[in-house]
């Protein structure tokens, strides 16, 4: 976007297109008799100007009690065309270059500020280099400067408008020097940047926030407009979001069941899902906060114990003979129709408190990463954000709920915990001291007590994703999957949930690469082929999950699902696949 106007919201968007693109110019804002710029270089935001006078530099100089009014008209009246008040200041020995610097940045956040105040007006933006400020440019922490310009956005539809896509999951930026910058937070700020984490949107995230509506917005086109989060692409139309074909594998073919190891993917029949309402509420956000676990239907037979499946590695053929080059990338499919809310059960909130109590009483047994849940080669980044999830989570005022309040005591326990691994491992002597100290907490003189080594982290997380999974909390069993592959890389069935619940998230790109890792891990689990088949059937790519399918049979020639899934994508009478398929007609037969 080059120019619009402010009361749609394209300010923000054009500051973060130029932030994000790293662009070379500068944006006019007009309205009535004002005329003020915001100037950048490569992205980062370096001066500022208007005509009003009021607000120059001179005026901030007066206000600090830098100058007084009569000195400074003394100075002016000097200034000759083309030359700088400020330097003139300098030069005289009123100001420092210090104090200059000071007063510079002070102007360019104000000026900053009142353009993201207006109501109304036109933003412009002009791409190339301005010899005419290269004197004035200085070093600026550029997305505090415009987080604090978006929090003075007026009250209304112009942050929603700014972010285009409330709907859409917000990522964050791929380069570090955008993403790691600078910023200053409240405490209710800093629990809603907890909430991001790659797959909650700007409506989930406005649902927990401890701030209204109308702040969290601002807050988050700030994020944007500072490069910190990618801006959110617009909303597809209805009548494109899923074609016809993968629609209908999306509700019905396309469901991974609960339960993946050492059985059979969906192997009995199940009743058709209820008829979903028009237009259904989105689900609950999905973060660190317990997860709602919805009941499974009591009328659902027991699945049966997985066939043998002997190891035949002379059948099996690259993953990459099955692929087909020319197929529609997966990342252009739409998301699957979202589920409705769902209710939180008594059995929910005992394993939520039950939960809490074996936290508490291991408590004593962890260390700081441990606790934190986190690895000893996490950023401080990740640090971060998982202690603000956990802080959430653990925060004593959640016992206001019922069926937390006997846990109070233990919450508090752990709260305290936390925020002291935090303030360890934050700051970076402290945590190199702590890591010579062998991770063991200050003044920690415990006998007996061993450190656990990586696979034994990573076996703890993997055991904590599924019971995530199980709950449909698939964001936070991602997380904990990618901290446990990370540690354990060799393990299969860690990758193997890790697709699943990629898959559940609707991250299909990421799941099918996730896919084929763990088939390079475990090449002799029919399961994993299968659930890739899905997925490929699923994204309208025949081939690829014919491909998939028959691997799965060359490993387990009575794989139920692949014998379906082949029987129903190609006909008896065609291809090499014939006697799999007179199996699966003798199966139904029977």
């Amino acid at each position: 976007m080059k120019e619009g106007l402010i009361q749609k919201g394209s300010l923000p968007q054009i500051v973060s297109d130029v932030v994000a693109n790293r662009k070379t110019g500068d944006i006019q804002c007009t309205r009535q008799h004002e005329d003020k710029r915001l100037f950048f270089k490569d992205g980062e935001l370096v001066f500022a100007s208007t005509n009003v006078d009021g607000e120059r530099i001179g005026q901030v100089l007066v206000e600090a009690g830098l100058v007084d009014p009569t000195m400074l008209e003394a100075a002016l009246s000097t200034v000759s065309p083309g030359k700088r008040t400020g330097r003139i200041l300098v030069v005289e020995g009123v100001l420092t270059p210090e104090q200059l610097i000071r007063t510079v940045e002070d102007f360019i956040r104000r000026v900053t500020c009142s353009v993201f105040a207006w109501k109304d007006g036109r933003a412009r933006f002009t791409e190339g280099d301005h010899p005419d400020i290269e004197d004035v440019v200085i070093k600026l922490d550029a997305a505090d400067i415009l987080l604090d310009a978006c929090r003075k956005i007026p009250v209304g539809s112009i942050a929603a408008q700014a972010i285009v896509n409330l709907q859409e999951p917000l990522r964050f930026a791929m380069d570090p020097a955008l993403r790691f910058q600078k910023l200053s937070f409240s405490s209710d700020e800093a629990t809603v940047m907890g909430c991001l984490n790659n797959f909650t949107t700007a409506e989930e995230v406005c649902e927990a926030s401890p701030l209204d509506r109308d702040s969290t917005l601002k807050l988050i086109c700030g994020l944007i407009a500072g490069g910190i989060v990618e801006p959110p692409g617009p909303a597809r139309p209805v009548q494109e979001a899923v074609p016809p074909v993968a629609a209908a594998a999306t509700r019905e073919e396309f469901e991974l069941p609960d339960d993946i190891f050492g059985e059979p993917l969906v192997p009995e029949e199940v009743a058709p899902p209820p008829k979903r309402p028009a237009a259904p509420a989105r689900g609950p956000l999905v973060t660190s906060r317990p997860a709602a676990t919805p009941q499974r239907p009591a009328a659902l037979p027991s699945r049966p114990a997985a066939p043998a499946i002997p190891p035949r590695p002379q059948a099996l053929m690259p993953v990459e003979e099955a692929l087909e080059p020319e197929a529609e990338p997966i990342e252009q499919l739409a998301a699957p129709v979202q589920e409705p809310p769902r209710q939180i059960t008594s059995e929910q909130e005992a394993a939520e408190r039950g939960q809490i109590l074996e936290v508490h009483r291991r408590l004593a047994l962890m260390d700081y990463y441990t606790l934190l849940e986190v690895d000893r080669r996490s950023s401080d980044a990740e640090i971060r954000t998982s202690y603000f999830a956990l802080a959430k989570k653990y925060h004593p005022d959640r016992c206001v709920a019922p069926h937390l309040s006997e846990c109070k005591t233990a919450m508090e326990e752990i709260y305290g915990q936390i925020n002291k691994a935090y303030e360890t491992l934050r700051d970076a002597e402290r945590r190199r001291q702590y890591d010579a100290r062998g991770a063991k907490p200050e003044g920690d003189e415990r006998e007996g007590v061993s450190k656990e080594s990586d696979e034994q982290i990573a076996d703890k997380h993997f055991r904590m994703a599924k019971t995530l999974y199980d709950q449909r909390n698939y964001a936070d069993a991602i997380q904990l999957l990618k901290v446990a592959t990370r540690l354990n890389p060799g393990k299969g069935n860690y990758l193997f949930l890790l697709a699943n619940a990629l898959v559940k998230a609707n991250n299909r790109r990421e799941a099918e690469e996730t896919y084929l890792k763990a088939i390079e891990k475990d090449r002799f689990n029919s399961d994993i082929y299968v659930s890739l088949g899905m997925l490929y059937k699923a994204s309208n790519m025949g081939k690829r999950a014919e491909g998939m399918f028959q691997k799965a049979l060359e490993l387990n020639d009575n794989h139920p699902i692949a014998l379906r899934e082949l029987a129903a994508l190609r006909p008896p009478d065609q291809g090499l696949l014939k006697s799999f398929l007179k199996k699966a007609s003798d199966k139904v037969k029977r």
